[in-house]
């Protein structure tokens, strides 16, 4: 599990030219990310003698649960859609590989 994403709400000042924190820093987080990657190999001893050449076959799941944690928000007061998601974890992806190591 890892703790969301820290964000501030702001707003321009009273003239419109600079923005300003409406909040300390940091006072507000997305939701806690549960992430849960995996990774299966099987390596193979190539060169018997010196067993230094070997294969290994890998296959990689990431984000095993699927689950679509937001990871940043709107921090606009102003914006109509203030406090929503902006952008949100990876949906759950695989990946093959191998390696050769001599």
């Amino acid at each position: 599990m890892a703790l969301g994403a820290p964000w501030t709400p702001w707003d321009y000042d009273p003239d419109g030219i600079y923005a300003v924190f409406v909040e300390p820093r940091g006072s507000r987080r997305t939701e806690d990310r549960h992430n849960v990657d995996l990774q299966l190999e099987q390596r193979f001893v190539l060169d018997r003698v010196t067993k230094g050449l070997s294969l290994s076959l890998f296959a990689s799941v990431f984000n095993l649960l699927d689950d679509e944690t937001p990871l940043g928000a709107t921090t606009w007061v102003q914006s109509p859609v203030y406090g929503q998601a902006t952008s949100y974890a990876r949906p759950r992806s695989f990946e093959l590989g191998a390696r050769i190591e001599f």
